[in-house]
């Protein structure tokens, strides 16, 4: 009887070790899963982030060319006022 107990248990702890191996490779495959997914999530967020940083240059560079021709625009309108002798705003 003792022996039968025995064997049964060392049964148990045989297919709870079966489990616990099989559970470990699961938990391993799906952590794998998940790191990879992460990756191409940063992957993906990194090339999002040089679209968007190229994107803002490339606004930066109008906008920095539309400063340029207000600059020069007002430095026409006040040449312009000297020349004539007073401001183009002055309404009398």
């Amino acid at each position: 009887m003792k022996d039968a107990i025995l064997a049964i248990l060392a049964a148990l702890l045989i297919v709870t070790n079966l489990e616990n191996l099989f559970l470990d490779q699961e938990i391993e495959k799906q952590a794998e899963w998940y790191e990879t997914r992460l990756e191409v999530k940063g992957m993906e967020y990194r090339d999002e982030l040089i679209d968007v940083r190229q994107e803002l240059a490339k606004v930066r560079l109008e906008l920095s060319g539309k400063q340029f021709e207000f600059d020069m625009a007002t430095n026409r309108v006040e040449q312009l006022n000297k020349e004539i002798g007073g401001t183009a705003y002055e309404s009398k």
